[in-house]
């Protein structure tokens, strides 16, 4: 009977015939290597499948195809269902691993047992090879109640995208990623593990995360429709989720207010006043100030195009 392996290395797959390729080889190649990959394939109308069997002759690679195109989020539970490893990472088909990334993520999970998440500092590149690194939120270990306090009264995501996020199979029991959300299942997941045990934060890069016009995200930007989901999110994380935050007002508005002046420039004046009907701040002068200003804008915004 053939062990478990350690590490199920997760590929969600959808018409990426470019670059799937590279993203194998980086698993392949790494310095710590008792992991399987689990490829599900999510219908690509592109190269992709046939790209990703030219792998499958190693008995690590098992490669999957969905009868139907099941969206992005339920593609991502479906890697989670087929993987047999006892610690999951995913590893999106446009991205690669540095050599040595599975050796530093595994590491602190294998020194401290309450540890639920091990994330990487986050580094993103682009076609024309120029890369940037986001900024470290913290570093080492910390309580994923705290992270999730801090998550809610500042607005932010210091956790990262899938590719930068390790975590462990039998704390799925907490269920799986929610497919009623697009634009923040990745962080409302990783919120649902803080709560099971700590956090700990590599300081170096370990992933590589590719930035293209073609991405999902860039997509979710370009129309908006990120507006109500991450307003009901937040709702949700403030009034309803148990946190620590809930008696600090002036720190949930404060993150309200800066979540509004991140969308000033990309957003209708129309759904910037749905976003804000829900808010504690609509009775405030500063709202109706802030609404006319951002009416004044969009007006000169139309007019020079």
């Amino acid at each position: 009977m053939t062990s478990k392996p350690t590490i199920s290395v997760l590929i969600p797959m959808y018409n990426a015939e470019k670059f799937v390729a590279y993203s194998i080889e980086s698993v392949l190649s790494q310095t710590f290597q008792d992991f399987e990959i689990i490829i599900v394939d999510n219908c690509s109308t592109d190269n992709s499948f046939s790209i990703a069997q030219n792998y499958t002759t190693d008995d690590r690679v098992k490669l999957f195809r969905n009868r139907e195109n099941i969206g992005m989020i339920r593609n991502w539970n479906q890697c989670i269902l087929y993987a047999t490893g006892k610690y999951l990472k995913f590893l999106f088909a446009d991205d690669y691993f540095k050599n040595n990334a599975l050796e530093e993520f595994i590491t602190p999970f294998q020194k401290d047992p309450s540890i639920s998440l091990v994330i990487s500092t986050r580094e993103y590149f682009f076609d024309d090879g120029r890369t940037i690194q986001y900024p470290i939120y913290f570093k080492g270990i910390r309580n994923g109640t705290q992270i999730i306090d801090e998550c809610i009264s500042e607005n932010l995501n210091p956790l990262g995208e899938p590719s930068f996020v390790m975590f462990r199979k039998q704390d799925t029991t907490i269920g799986l990623f929610n497919t009623d959300m697009y634009w923040l299942a990745d962080i409302d997941y990783w919120l649902r593990l803080c709560s099971v045990g700590k956090v700990f934060a590599l300081e170096k890069p370990c992933v590589l995360f590719r930035k293209h016009s073609r991405q999902a995200t860039e997509s979710i930007i370009t129309n908006g429709k990120f507006l109500n989901e991450e307003r009901n999110f937040i709702y949700y994380n403030f009034f309803i989720r148990n946190s620590n935050k809930q008696d600090s007002k002036d720190d949930y508005i404060k993150g309200i207010w800066n979540n509004i002046r991140h969308h000033l420039y990309n957003t209708s004046h129309k759904a910037q006043n749905d976003y804000l009907k829900i808010w504690p701040v609509i009775t405030s002068l500063n709202y109706q100030i802030y609404l006319f200003l951002h009416r004044i804008y969009r007006t000169i915004k139309k007019k020079r195009k």
